[in-house]
């Protein structure tokens, strides 16, 4: 009787990690055989993982985190990549654990497997980005809620609290949880619990593992809240409707065209808001997809900015689709996976076709060149032992700190106007190291500008890497030797 509840108890695990494995394993294959490398953000947090805090200008501190965590293994792109690259099948198994709580072993097979296709994950899967972690937690949190209002054991809700804390130091979206969770204790089964103290004993934990960020925020001006709020663009003209239109196809793309039109079939039929378990996952679905397509109707909203719909959405797909219908979640994944084969070769089929690529038509074309032309940097930088390497963006920043190699705080910002625009403003602005040389490389022409600021100034010409056949990526160097100030 024991072994077969053993059986039982793990049945399905094999086949799914066997699925989860091979296709981490080739999507690490295709970062280390593309030779892909870092995005500049993914260099930033990089960046930022070097010195750990409690929160970054734009961003919460989870990303570093997770980059740091993986640091013994090198720096390679593939070692600051291996959170995502791990992050997103963790979560698919955890949407296999709820599916199958929930519904039993077929739906959350299917429901992890449709997860882990969708070419929003496969995409995020190859970058860094406060999406791996995001999804992990929002899973967790999810998770832990539906055991929690099954037994109403302590352990779940504190797990509860936790994820939902450790969510909030991934991303701030985080927070769209809290209505998310309110709309589900408001179907009939669930509205007992608004008089549950173990709830408000899960709030309080969320808060007290968020409140450090908080108090980074208060020490730096509330710099990221400000930011975040910036990026919302709400201050600006409202109502863009080929905006929400332009997001909305997004999502198509994002999901997978069969997926999308599942999900969104399933949140507007009413039996889905009729079933305890289906309402459940409806509203951990629909909040998230709402209020961003009404950010992207009022101003802007990137198509990633949905993502975690996705963890509730696959659920509710799986579990509405009767096992007479399997061949449509198949068709769905099999989509689903060739169009990110698609986009993982899209280099080598286009060189297949005799296509020529362009800047305009190269998904890679932000990424490439800053490897080569990093290199030209750190020889530079050799010749001028004595100078500190400066620039003038976030993206040369981040690209050159992590790819020209510059020694531990020998990297600086030109901050002229005193702006904080992003973190590096923050802690590295070139206008606290006054007498020092630096070596300005910029892909912008300086000329004489800070010609001023310096006793010695002094053009040392360009360095190009070639990138199509009439576009390359140029820096610009310069060096300014005995720095006087921004205003001498």
């Amino acid at each position: 009787m024991f072994s077969v509840r053993i059986r039982e108890r793990f049945a399905g695990w094999p086949a799914l990690l066997l699925a989860l494995s091979v296709l981490t394993f080739y999507r690490a294959s295709v970062i280390v055989g593309n030779r892909l490398p870092l995005f500049f953000d993914e260099a930033q947090y990089w960046i930022w993982s070097q010195q750990l805090d409690w929160g970054y200008y734009s961003k919460p501190p989870m990303v570093a985190w997770v980059i740091r965590l993986f640091a013994p293994l090198g720096d390679s792109e593939l070692a600051v990549r291996l959170g995502a690259l791990l992050l997103h099948p963790l979560t698919a198994l955890l949407v296999f654990a709820c599916g199958r709580s929930m519904f039993g072993q077929r739906t959350g097979l299917w429901a992890a497997l449709l997860f882990i296709s969708l070419p929003l994950v496969g995409f995020n899967s190859l970058f860094m980005t406060t999406d791996a972690p995001l999804f992990f937690f929002w899973g967790l949190t999810t998770w832990a809620l539906w055991r929690a209002l099954q037994g109403n054991a302590w352990r779940d809700w504190l797990l509860v609290g936790a994820a939902a804390g450790l969510g909030m130091l991934s991303k701030y979206s985080m927070a769209i949880f809290l209505p998310s969770a309110a709309l589900a204790l408001c179907l009939p089964a669930y509205r007992s619990q608004w008089r549950n103290r173990r709830l408000y004993a899960a709030l309080l934990l969320a808060l007290l593992i968020f409140l450090p960020n908080i108090w980074w925020n208060a020490h730096f001006g509330f710099v990221s809240f400000r930011h975040t709020a910036e990026i919302a663009q709400l201050d600006r003209a409202l109502f863009h409707p080929a905006k929400l239109a332009e997001f909305l196809v997004a999502q198509i793309a994002c999901a997978g065209p069969l997926a999308f039109v599942l999900l969104i079939g399933a949140l507007c039929t009413r039996a889905s808001w009729r079933d305890p378990r289906l309402g459940f996952l409806a509203a951990l679905t629909l909040p998230f997809l709402a209020l961003i397509s009404l950010q992207a109707l009022l101003a802007k909203a990137n198509p990633n900015w949905a993502a975690p719909a996705y963890f509730g959405g696959v659920l509710l797909v799986a579990a509405r689709l009767p096992p007479s219908k399997g061949f449509l979640m198949t068709l769905a994944i099999v989509a689903n996976l060739l169009l990110l084969s698609g986009f993982y070769h899209y280099r080598d089929l286009a060189a297949m076709a005799g296509i020529e690529l362009s800047r305009k038509s190269d998904p890679y074309a932000r990424v490439l060149g800053w490897p080569q032309i990093g290199a030209a940097v750190q020889l530079e930088l050799a010749r001028h032992p004595d100078a500190t390497l400066t620039v003038a963006t976030r993206e040369e920043f981040a690209l050159l700190g992590y790819y020209a190699h510059p020694r531990a705080g020998r990297l600086l910002i030109w901050n002229p106007e005193g702006r904080a625009a992003n973190h590096f403003h923050l802690v590295a602005d070139a206008g606290k190291d006054l007498g020092g040389n630096f070596l300005f490389a910029t892909r912008q022409r300086l000329g004489e500008t800070p010609a001023a600021a310096f006793e010695r100034w002094t053009s040392l010409g360009s360095v190009s890497v070639p990138l199509y056949r009439r576009d390359c990526l140029t820096l610009y160097l310069y060096q300014g030797e005995h720095f006087k100030g921004y205003r001498p």
